[in-house]
């Protein structure tokens, strides 16, 4: 199975950015989403729909924590990723 990551740029309301994320998020896909939103100052506008993401690794889970510790939105979570990110934050 090849390891492929789709981001999708969806319109906000209120100057908000939303991101739809889907596939794998593992090895080199990890540092494209970290290039993505890596705009200043723009975490506490950014929303991230996770709901189609069917893998991510340790790297994957340590990206998404920091983005949600910086200040963006988590609006979606797939049934895989979901009990990744909440293992030792309970």
């Amino acid at each position: 199975m090849a390891e492929v990551l789709r981001i999708t740029t969806v319109p906000g309301a209120a100057g908000r950015q939303e991101l739809r994320v889907e596939g794998r998020l593992v090895g080199p896909w990890v540092d494209e989403l970290r290039r993505v939103t890596a705009s200043p100052g723009a975490l506490d506008r950014l929303r991230i729909d996770l709901s189609a993401v069917t893998f991510a690794d340790a790297a994957g889970v340590a990206l998404v924590r920091g983005l949600v510790a910086s200040g963006a939105e988590l609006v979606a979570v797939s049934p895989v990723l979901e009990p990744l990110l909440d293992a030792g934050h309970r």
